[in-house]
This record gives C-alpha cells, sequence and structure tokens, in this order.
C-alpha cells in the first residue's frame, strides 16, 4: 500500500510531461530534418549550455571509472 502513492506521482508526472509535448507542439509543422536539429533555431546560448552539459557530463563520468569510483 505504500507503493501507491510514489507510483501516482510518478504516472502523473509522465502523463503531465507528455501532455505539455503534445500540447506544445500541436501547431508546429516539422519535416524530419527540422525535427533532428531543431530547425536550427535553437540559439546561441542554448546550444552552449548542452554542450556544456555534455561536456561536463562525459567528463564526470570517465573521470570516475578511471578513480574506480
Amino acid at each position: 500500500m505504500k507503493s501507491v502513492v510514489p507510483l501516482a506521482v510518478i504516472g502523473c508526472v509522465i502523463v503531465g510531461t507528455a501532455g505539455l509535448g503534445i500540447f506544445g507542439v500541436r501547431k508546429i509543422k516539422m519535416d524530419p530534418t527540422q525535427f533532428i536539429v531543431g530547425g536550427r533555431s535553437l540559439g546561441a546560448i542554448f546550444l552552449w549550455l548542452l554542450m556544456a552539459g555534455e561536456v561536463y557530463t562525459s567528463f564526470t563520468f570517465s573521470r570516475s571509472r578511471r578513480l574506480g569510483v
């Protein structure tokens, strides 16, 4: 009985996220190229943040493997 509440919360988050995603793109017409690369309209700051996050994440995992953590 204790696991019902956490499962309900997780289910609500999943349904809510999917609903917001579908609601947000319902009027946007994209071909596969625009979908894959974001239509090249993401902006320099957003792309910089994405690349920085990827670098730090990759560095963290590669470093932790070397240290045996």
